[in-house]
């Protein structure tokens, strides 16, 4: 799994709050921070794009689409 967190940029951090943990796997209280976004994938399976979701723009990402197909 580490060689594909690898390839797409995925890292985990946990960080230690020092609070109860009474739930069963979860602290009572804990937040899960992420990015999102697209990622178009060549035909091997590396990352090759990346679109944040406020970067959108359609005629260049069907042309990273159209780039990567003719590859």
């Amino acid at each position: 799994m580490n060689a594909v967190w690898l390839n797409f940029g995925v890292g985990l951090q946990i960080e230690d709050n020092q609070s109860n943990t009474s739930a069963r796997h979860h602290p009572d209280d804990y937040t899960v921070n992420h990015s999102t976004g697209t990622v178009i994938i060549d035909r091997y399976g590396d990352q090759r794009v990346w679109w944040g979701d406020n970067d959108w723009v359609l005629d260049l990402f069907i042309d990273d689409l159209r780039y990567l197909i003719e590859m």
